[in-house]
């Protein structure tokens, strides 16, 4: 499932170059794969409390959460734009919602780097 997801974190930046709405929707087939991803991996969050005592170190942890909250405020930022420029409804309009969405994009992409590393490092 990892692979998809990289190939699906991929796709959605080539999605930007192709007619129509097809960013937004491989985004959603992505946002689906993530939480397949995630959930075939509920014994890593069951274990976080306890994380001294598993195989995940520490600082491999703290960049799945990072990348984590860095996911959630991509998409956040994301549905925002979506609301704003294609439904035409002004969600927060005063908000940098391009500029947090393209950062959030670029720090995924180092995070899913690093996570990529730990995993198959």
């Amino acid at each position: 499932m990892a692979i998809i997801c990289l190939a699906l974190f991929i796709l959605t930046f080539a999605g930007l170059f192709l007619p129509g709405m097809a960013h937004e929707i491989i985004a959603g087939i992505l946002f689906l794969a993530l939480i397949w991803h995630n959930a075939a991996s509920l014994d890593f969050y069951r274990s976080l409390p306890h994380l001294k005592y598993t195989k995940t170190p520490a600082g491999d942890a703290a960049v799945i959460l990072l990348l984590a909250l860095f996911m959630v405020l991509l998409y956040l930022s994301g549905l925002a734009l979506l609301a704003n420029f294609h439904w035409g409804t002004a969600f927060l309009p005063g908000l940098p919602w391009l500029a947090l969405h393209l950062s959030c994009a670029v720090i995924s992409t180092v995070l899913i780097l690093l996570h990529m590393k730990h995993e198959w490092g």
